[in-house]
């Protein structure tokens, strides 16, 4: 039984909904970055991946390569000229890729698309207009396989997806 000055039962709804929303924003600053995530994306960067023997296409191969291991400003005119592109891209890698290596890879170029750029994760969302699986499935999907960095990242871009469903 609740007692009259249960602070529970006394919240007002504002209150709450403002602290949910001042939450929500916070996420987007915090979820990012991680220093021991920073040091695995930074081995993960430098290894090299054989693009061409996985199950893509040369056009896929040619996009990865040309946004893999630029500067934050070389990214950034790529994101801003082709960035929906490279959101169903990844979406596509995502759920096509079964090699723990590569996924991580593309899991790398997603936080470089990301880092400092919050408001992109609303392109996973617009990219993935003509499938329903998509931008939740191949994250979901990444889950399941037995890697931490793997899981970690798929986490953290799933919940950047679920607050951007929130905010908008």
């Amino acid at each position: 039984m609740l007692a009259a000055a249960d602070p529970i039962a006394t919240v007002p709804v504002a209150e709450h909904n403002i602290a949910t929303e001042s939450l929500i924003e916070d996420i987007s600053l915090t979820i990012i970055q991680h220093p021991y995530l920073d040091d695995l994306v930074d081995k993960i960067r430098v290894e090299p991946i054989p693009w061409q023997a996985s199950l893509i296409t040369m056009d896929e191969v040619a996009m990865i390569e040309h946004a893999e291991n630029k500067s934050s400003e070389e990214l950034n005119g790529i994101m801003a000229e082709h960035g929906l592109y490279y959101a169903g891209l990844y979406l596509d890698l995502m759920q096509k890729l079964a090699r723990v290596d590569a996924l991580q890879k593309v899991l790398v170029l997603i936080q470089d698309m990301l880092t400092d750029h919050g408001e992109r994760i609303a392109l996973f969302h617009q990219a993935s207009a003509s499938c329903p699986d998509y931008p939740f499935g191949p994250f979901y999907k990444a889950l399941r396989i037995n890697d931490e960095f793997i899981g970690i990242q798929s986490s953290k871009i799933l919940a950047l997806l679920v607050w951007q469903v929130c905010v908008s």
